[in-house]
């Protein structure tokens, strides 16, 4: 049986770990899979498995340096002697592929989530962009296949020196297989506190300069201004929250009203009591929480932006506007909060292309079919590069 270990960051509840656990979940039975996570492991994502025995080992390392972490993944990599060592997320990747060469694992495989040029230089100081951007370069060549998860994804590594032979794309997936609890819009809507007949327009991310947060809150003032009647509901907390809510102190009340609804576990059951769901990222890898709305019919209106464009055809799945112009976007929402027609069009249109290309049995299968191409079958033995 061909062993897998994934190696993550951390295993929770957001949008990477999402997918991830969906992978695991989906991959054929002949697979021995196995986890381990540098930080921890949150029951929220070992609930996601269910069905699939998993161990499950959470390093609790507490920076790239810790000696002891790193010597228990070592031990933790030379027990299983994986035929695969498939690494997610920045921390991980770098960790993942030196202990794999080291441990001498037949192949590294790694799943880049993001457009790693412009998180690392948004989210760090000048010093430590430049090291993110170092190490990736450095342990790149560690690894035997690249996955991104979407075209822009592909281009960005490109641009980082990583060979285009090297480079497989396959995009996240969601499980479209286990139905979300059975909820009435109306109840749902009860529990927000929200009318039944009010239009609500919502967003699930972290929040962090990514998710451009601040161009939503600036769409909401907008509309409300042009008289506009809608709700905004902000799912996910990060970094940003406290500054965020100040811009939003004005919009408390009002016709255009905007509410922070904090970290929800399972936010994806909430989805259908939403008229519309918005991503305004200035980029994106590709994101889940996107292909989950979707997925549920709720017609969507994100950024054109790597990520987002892989998976909305504009105007004929959903509506794309210019990252950073909450100008445009106010105008691609007032168009859809007039016309529950043409919102009940793209929700039904959006909900077909998720399951036409975001499925992740589609997902585990290009995996299967990664981990195939890397491995000799019939002997057991890595098969020649």
């Amino acid at each position: 049986m061909p062993r897998v270990m994934f190696v993550t960051t951390r295993a929770g509840g957001d949008g990477a770990s999402r997918a991830l656990g969906a992978l695991m979940r989906a991959l054929p039975a002949s697979y021995d899979v196995r986890l381990v996570s540098l930080t921890m492991v949150e029951p929220c994502f070992l609930h996601r498995l269910q069905g699939r025995p998993v161990a499950a080992d959470a390093l609790h390392m507490r920076g790239l340096l810790d000696v002891a972490a790193l010597r228990r993944f070592g031990v933790l990599v030379a027990g299983f002697r994986p035929d695969i060592l498939h690494t997610s997320l920045s921390r991980a990747d770098w960790v993942g592929r030196v202990v794999g060469r080291l441990t001498r694992a037949p192949h590294i495989v790694s799943t880049i989530q993001n457009v790693h040029s412009l998180m690392y230089r948004a989210e760090f100081d000048a010093i430590r962009a430049g090291a993110g951007l170092a190490l990736d370069r450095m342990t790149f060549r560690f690894a035997d296949r690249i996955v991104a998860v979407s075209e822009g994804v592909r281009a960005d590594l490109e641009r980082m020196g990583v060979g285009a032979s090297r480079i497989q794309v396959i995009p996240n997936g969601i499980d479209l297989g286990s139905p979300v609890e059975a909820r009435s819009r109306a109840a749902i809507r009860h529990q927000w506190g929200v009318d039944d007949g009010a239009v609500v327009i919502g967003t699930s991310a972290l929040l962090k300069a990514q998710k451009g947060i601040e161009d939503l809150i600036d769409a909401a003032r907008l509309l409300a201004r042009r008289g506009c009647r809608a709700t905004f509901l902000i799912f996910g907390d990060g970094p940003l929250r406290q500054r965020l809510e100040r811009q939003a102190s004005d919009l408390i009340d009002g016709s255009c009203a905007v509410r922070f609804m904090g970290w929800v576990p399972g936010v994806m059951r909430d989805l259908p009591g939403l008229d519309l769901f918005v991503l305004a990222s200035r980029w994106e890898g590709l994101p889940v929480a996107l292909l989950e709305a979707m997925a549920l019919g709720v017609p969507a209106v994100g950024t054109r932006v790597a990520g987002i464009v892989d998976v909305i055809r504009d105007d004929a799945v959903g509506r794309l506007v210019p990252p950073g112009r909450p100008d445009a976007l106010a105008d691609a929402l007032e168009a859809l909060v007039d016309d529950p027609g043409l919102r009940r069009r793209l929700g039904v249109a959006g909900a077909g292309r998720v399951r036409e290309h975001f499925d992740v049995r589609r997902v585990a299968r290009a995996h299967d079919e990664l981990y195939r191409g890397l491995l000799d079958w019939a002997g057991g033995t890595p098969a020649p590069l």
